[in-house]
């Protein structure tokens, strides 16, 4: 791989942070969105499944309260004098309190009594132009009465038009008819039952509306007295209640007759001239309806989606039991239009979400910028390391942890080598012997960062340790005033050091100076009670020692030393080895000089 194009396909740390903040804010913003619109959707689609269910106890409702009152009229009704009535004479004045009737239930278009002997009476309610028509009233009618009544044995058909008042308008002889009421199936249904009940939903031919009708049977006179009513408040409730502009809704019966729907005038159609009949889910001219029953379950009572049309639908198919029969509530809603408030809060979540991110990227970008600063930093300050440079201080602060300790080690590493190359140079330039002594004591000291060294020298006798040079932090001095150790005297603690071959750890403190081998002024010097050192014996190449370096601290934790660590003792004793090389070749350039 070409490292030109690796290099190039590298970013700053600044540029790598900002993008995977913005990632972050960008990944987190488009979560929140989508769980927002599930969840919102969800609610909606519940709060829809909510509406079925209300639609569901509103029809239900609807008919109930219409059905009720009807009931209980007829129940009483059936028990009136109207229901033994003989003629039309009497049968006529019965007509306020039926109008009554009819004016205080709307629902109700007819109220009609069968008479066992196949006389019938029924008062339909005029209410539009098209029963006007129908059955060739003036204008001013609003009710026809139909009389069927048995002259010489015949059945005579009379017809009669009333106005609003009650007032006759007009009087048609309809001639004989074979109509006989005592085989119409509302009447066989009284017949059977032992209270007031109602038929299946069917065409009111007449009319040409879909309705039912409740019956009573008068079990002493064998008559029935009936009452018509339209289903027009199922298709009512279902316009009132339409869940969305493209929905679909109606009720159907189990023979799949369209009882009620959002367009209650397509409800009956011409099956043939002069012939009428109630719509068919057949004949449905609705491919949403027809791909619904293609793709619901079976049986299918809960809700499901389905596809029709490119858009997805939601539908519900559910019984719905009426008094006197058991229908079905079909409703297709667009899931779009039922999700339309949940797709504009999407939106608007969307547009919350993506300015959240657009003001929150420069946020990223600062925050980003603050964290990579030190890192730029460290990074521009070590580049003179890479041209061997190391006299620039690196001096990086950062609140993060991990920045500070790199940038410290960093700086611990610049300045132990560029004390390695000072002791190098004083090893190749320094001539004068205690001099250079000096140098490399304190540079040894700096390296181990001790408070102090002291540099002991075997005299040309080898018998006593004289303290060649004595440096603190604050340079080498020259008046001091330790003793000289003589390397018999193993009673003293750093006599016994010399001995040892590997380096000691002492305790200097007032109580031990004697003992120890050093002064009480090496306490003053460093201004401390207790002090730490750590000696290394000076060997030179042939193996004999030649000095020792004590190395002062000023701690009383031992575990604070910086040489107990085992890799910095190996260096202080390396260090220690090229002092002892150096002081030896020099003694021995000196040796040379004076012979």
């Amino acid at each position: 791989m070409d490292p030109a194009k690796t290099k190039s396909r590298r970013f700053s740390i600044q540029v790598q942070l900002a993008m995977v903040f913005v990632a972050l804010l960008l990944i987190f913003g488009a979560v929140q969105g989508w769980f927002h619109h599930q969840k919102t959707s969800d609610i909606f689609l519940s709060s829809s499944k909510e509406l079925f269910d209300q639609i569901a106890r509103e029809t239900t409702n609807s008919f109930y309260f219409s059905y009720s009152p009807v009931s209980t009229t007829v129940r009483l009704l059936s028990q009136s004098p109207i229901i033994r009535d003989q003629d039309m004479e009497s049968r006529l004045k019965r007509l306020p309190i039926l109008v009554s009737v009819m004016e205080a239930q709307p629902e109700v278009t007819a109220l009609e009594v069968g008479y066992s002997d196949t006389e019938f009476f029924i008062i339909r309610r005029l209410d539009s132009d098209y029963m006007l028509k129908r059955f060739g009233a003036p204008d001013t009618a609003s009710y026809v009465v139909d009389n069927i009544e048995r002259v010489d044995g015949q059945p005579v058909f009379t017809r009669l038009y009333f106005d609003s008042s009650l007032a006759l308008l007009g009087e048609k002889d309809m001639g004989y008819t074979s109509y006989n009421p005592t085989i119409r199936p509302w009447y066989r249904l009284a017949v059977y039952s032992q209270d007031v009940t109602t038929t299946s939903p069917y065409l009111y031919y007449f009319i040409g509306k879909v309705g039912v009708t409740v019956v009573h049977q008068d079990k002493d006179s064998g008559n029935v007295f009936a009452a018509d009513i339209t289903l027009e408040s199922l298709s009512k409730t279902l316009i009132k209640n339409k869940v969305s502009p493209s929905s679909q809704m109606l009720i159907y019966t189990n023979d799949e007759e369209v009882i009620a729907s959002l367009s209650p005038d397509n409800i009956v159609v011409e099956s043939g001239p002069d012939s009428l009949s109630i719509l068919k889910l057949s004949d449905l001219n609705s491919k949403v309806i027809s791909d619904f029953f293609q793709q619901s379950p079976k049986p299918n009572n809960s809700h499901f989606f389905f596809d029709s049309g490119g858009q997805r639908w939601i539908g519900v198919n559910r019984p719905i039991t009426l008094v006197g029969f058991t229908a079905h509530l079909l409703i297709v809603a667009p899931e779009h239009e039922l999700l339309q408030t949940a797709y504009t809060i999407r939106n608007q979540s969307m547009l919350i979400s993506i300015a959240i991110v657009l003001l929150a990227i420069p946020a990223a970008l600062f925050i980003a910028n603050q964290m990579a600063r030190p890192l730029r930093q460290l990074s521009e300050q070590t580049q003179p390391l890479q041209k061997m440079n190391f006299d620039h201080r690196i001096s990086v602060t950062s609140s993060i942890r991990d920045i500070q300790t790199l940038a410290s080690v960093s700086e611990f590493m610049r300045g132990m080598i560029q004390q390695l190359i000072r002791l190098i140079k004083t090893l190749a330039q320094e001539e004068n012997p205690q001099r250079l002594l000096e140098q490399m004591t304190a540079e040894v000291s700096a390296v181990s960062k001790a408070q102090g060294a002291l540099l002991y020298i075997l005299d040309d006798n080898a018998e006593q340790l004289i303290p060649s040079c004595f440096c603190t932090q604050q340079g080498c001095k020259s008046n001091h005033s330790f003793p000289r150790l003589g390397i018999n005297d193993r009673d003293l603690e750093l006599v016994k050091a010399f001995h040892e071959d590997e380096d000691q750890l002492l305790e200097i403190n007032y109580e031990r100076v004697s003992t120890t081998g050093t002064h009480e002024s090496l306490l003053n010097h460093l201004g401390a009670d207790r002090l730490q050192a750590a000696t290394f014996p000076l060997e030179n190449r042939r193996g004999r020692k030649i000095g020792m370096l004590c190395l002062i601290y000023q701690t009383d934790n031992i575990a604070d030393i910086p040489v107990q660590n085992s890799d910095h003792k190996v260096l202080i004793r390396s260090l220690a080895g090229i002092m002892a090389n150096a002081l030896d070749q020099h003694t021995e350039r000196s040796g040379k000089a004076r012979s």
